[in-house]
This record gives C-alpha cells, structure tokens and sequence, in this order.
C-alpha cells in the first residue's frame, strides 16, 4: 500500500519532532522534506500546492521504542487519510475513505479491512506507556542538530507545553530544567499571543526576548 493509516499511541502524544526540536531546527528538516517533494505529494504523486511535513514513526511493543523512519511532504487529503482517527473526529472519513481506495487502487472491503486492523494495533499500543523516542533518523540523514538531554539518565528533554513558566522534562525520569533566557538569565515562560504560542522572558517588560515554540 503506498498509503497508509499511522495511528499515534495515546502514550505518544506530544512526542514527536517538534516537541524536541526549536522551530528553526524544525523548519529546516520540513524545508528539505519540501525539497525533496519537489511539489509533489511523496505518497500520491500528485502536483500540491500545499504540502504537509509528516513524521512517520515505528513502534516496536516489545522495546517501547518509537522509532524516526522518515519526515515526507504529503497533499492535505494524504496528511488527513493518514491520521484516519482524527479524520473521523472531525467528520472527514468518507473524504478520508475515498482518497485511501484512490491512492491504493483498492475495494471498501479492503479499506475496512486495514481500517479495523490499525485500530486494533492502536488500542494495543495504547496501553504502552513508556515509549522511548529514537530520532537516530536525523542524524543518520545529515541533521546534526545538538539535543539537549537529561543528565540523569540521557533521555531527550522535551519541553513542557502548558501556559506559564516553562521547563524543560524528562519522559523518562522525573528530571525538569527552566528554561532560561540567553540574554537576562531569568525564567521563560509561555503566553498565548494573538498569532499563537511562543516563549517570552518573565523580565518582561525590562527583556523582551521571545523564541518561537513549535
């Protein structure tokens, strides 16, 4: 099947690129993921004139590790068929069903039948709840990014995403750091601004240093 249904663990949710990347990291592993695409949707093959950066991960349940194999730039009908549970949510399966029978050349029969067995392998995984990320994908593909680790036990630290003071933590132990603004050394923390969320320094309005958040 050129398309396929990638349902996320609940014990994964959140963990993923860019809860671990800065956005000028992220930015960099889509664009060359637009690069690649050429405009193309990299499942469909269709001409797109917007394109999605997608993180294709595997789970092996009995390591718990939540494995990188590759960030693609995939249509919005692709993006949305692929994340079939959300599709549901928000009243797009028949949309969903018809582009997965398209891409696949294949019956409604077949379509349930994937259908029924992705949901099945989710609620198995689902009830995993130690996943560990592996992003070795990066590295491997000549993204040198340096990523901040727990020094307890060398897990990636990822940041909190909730409003107010902002830390980095640990999934794996109980390890959290503040994140700490480069230009005052005061905590940062996150505000809900009219274009979204971003970090802001609590020295404000003495420090008006701001990061992107992803």
């Amino acid at each position: 099947m050129k398309l396929n249904f990638e349902l996320v663990p609940t014990g994964t949710w959140y963990k993923n690129l860019r809860s671990i990347l800065s956005q000028e990291e992220w930015d960099i592993v889509r664009k060359d993921a637009y690069n690649r695409a050429n405009g193309k949707c990299m499942i469909c093959e269709k001409n797109a004139s917007i394109l999605d950066a997608h993180e294709t991960w595997r789970y092996d349940e009995d390591t718990h590790i939540q494995k990188l194999v590759d960030v693609r730039a995939v249509c919005q009908d692709c993006h949305r068929t692929i994340h079939i549970g959300l599709a549901a949510i928000n009243g797009h399966l028949e949309e969903a069903f018809k582009n997965y029978c398209e891409v696949n050349n294949c019956s409604d029969t077949v379509f349930r039948k994937n259908y029924n067995v992705a949901f099945a392998e989710w609620d198995i995984r689902s009830k995993i709840k130690d996943w560990e990320l592996d992003i070795s994908w990066l590295k491997e593909h000549g993204f040198n990014f340096k990523q901040k680790c727990c020094p307890t036990c060398d897990t990636k630290l990822v940041i909190n995403k909730t409003v107010g003071n902002q830390f980095y933590r640990c999934d794996t132990c109980d390890y959290k750091e503040p994140i700490i603004c480069d230009i005052c050394g005061k905590n940062m923390r996150i505000i809900n601004g009219k274009n979204g969320f971003f970090l802001g320094c609590t020295g404000y309005p003495n420090c008006k240093n701001t990061r992107n958040i992803k």
